[in-house]
């Protein structure tokens, strides 16, 4: 093998190690260790914190939710959105919206279309 490969592969290896080491125990732990998750069901305003025990009932919107997580960031639990995706998924759900007063089907086909 190319020896400029094995020498970029060491220092990746190195550096990692040398990251994680510098980080105490604890604090590994305590990012692992905070409930993490989104504390509301349903709708656009995903809230983070301690994770809700929700049914498994799916409500008009809800893919978009797959545009948001949430994290343990500088051990805090926050909302991390998919930007520009998830503001772009409201405002397709919602031009839909209007249709599934006269054809409910295709109401929930174009919501479909907008979390592709």
């Amino acid at each position: 093998m190319n020896k400029k490969i094995i020498f970029a592969v060491a220092v990746i290896i190195i550096a990692t190690a040398a990251y994680w080491i510098s980080i105490p125990p604890w604090e590994r732990i305590k990012e692992e260790s905070i409930p993490c998750g989104p504390t509301n069901c349903h709708g656009f305003d995903v809230q983070c914190g301690q994770p809700a025990q929700c049914e498994l009932v799916y409500q008009y919107g809800d893919n978009c939710r797959r545009f948001v997580k949430c994290a343990v960031v500088n051990s805090t639990c926050q909302t991390i959105q998919e930007q520009p995706r998830f503001n772009q998924c409201i405002s397709c759900v919602m031009s839909c919206a209007p249709m599934l007063e006269t054809d409910y089907l295709k109401g929930m086909e174009c919501e479909y279309r907008c979390t592709l």
